[in-house]
């Protein structure tokens, strides 16, 4: 990729191990998406909805903050709406495919979250979840509170997620869990820690205040302001990408995020008339103002 023409997204997205194993991940995962409508619910900056695009269906992408959006919407020029917190702005049954990624930890009300995932999900849908794992037991998790990385810091409301909470979060709401897995093995999350610790040094500390907490680069501005860091980093990135690669030495060893999908019973056949906008209509929705 031109580095001088990519878009500031996809540079970090270039030099950012953990989420590139995600995206191989579900790409690895998805059915083929001709024809789907598809939701990519907590979007943030638009990096994987960037790649997701790439990989068919008509997508929405949706995030509570405005300048998440505006990113978004710069990134994939179409397809972006801001949501609140009250619920989604979607008819139900409206998309055949949802991912929430990274996204429930940020979400006060979890539960009420994942039932509009639900609502808007079509029967025969799939759900697509991804999440921090929460195991105390894992050597990173227990660093991370010692060294002040607590959630506050990653803009979340709770540590995360264990995968068979997050399994049990889904099967409760009625959908068939058809693949729980953990990725971000010990390697590549101390990669990450390392850059995010590195982040917060650099901008001394000081929080952005958004969703996604201050843990990277989230404007193109903020990228910036640590260009000749970034910089560096890339020049030693295939040493630490060498590194994260020791996790092929840890297979037993569960990751540090989640990865659930599940599937929406298909019950009663539900007419074309009776299922939700399609994503042209979408589009078209108002950018909704969530007031404090």
């Amino acid at each position: 990729m031109d580095s001088a023409s990519a878009e500031w997204q996809l540079r970090i997205y270039e030099k950012t191990i953990k989420k590139k194993e995600k995206v191989r991940l579900l790409a690895s995962l998805l059915p083929p998406m001709a024809g789907f409508r598809c939701l990519d619910l907590g979007c943030a900056q638009g990096t994987v909805s960037y790649w997701m695009r790439r990989l068919g269906g008509r997508w929405i992408s949706a995030d509570l903050d405005r300048p998440n959006v505006s990113a978004t919407k710069r990134l994939v020029k179409k397809g972006v709406v801001q949501v609140g917190h009250r619920g989604l702005p979607f008819g139900d049954k409206s998309f055949d495919l949802v991912l929430t990624l990274d996204f429930v930890e940020h979400v006060v009300d979890d539960e009420r979250c994942l039932d509009e995932v639900v609502r808007v999900l079509r029967p025969g849908g799939f759900l697509f979840l991804s999440a921090p794992s929460s195991s105390r037991f894992q050597l990173l998790n227990w660093l991370k509170c010692r060294i002040g990385m607590t959630p506050d810091i990653y803009g979340h409301v709770r540590e995360g997620y264990s995968l068979k909470k997050m399994v049990s979060n889904l099967e409760a709401r009625g959908l068939e869990v058809t693949h729980r897995s953990t990725y971000s093995r010990f390697f590549t999350e101390a990669v990450e820690l390392v850059l995010n610790v590195g982040y917060r040094l650099l901008k001394r500390g000081k929080g952005t205040g958004k969703r996604t907490g201050s843990i990277t680069p989230s404007t193109a501005e903020e990228l910036k302001s640590v260009e000749k860091s970034f910089r560096l980093y890339s020049k030693i990135y295939p040493l630490t990408y060498a590194f994260s690669k020791l996790d092929f030495l840890i297979p037993f060893l569960p990751g540090y995020a989640i990865l659930v999908c599940g599937i929406k019973p298909l019950g009663k056949t539900c007419p074309p008339e009776q299922l939700g906008p399609v994503n042209a209509e979408l589009t078209n929705l108002p950018v909704e103002t969530e007031t404090e």
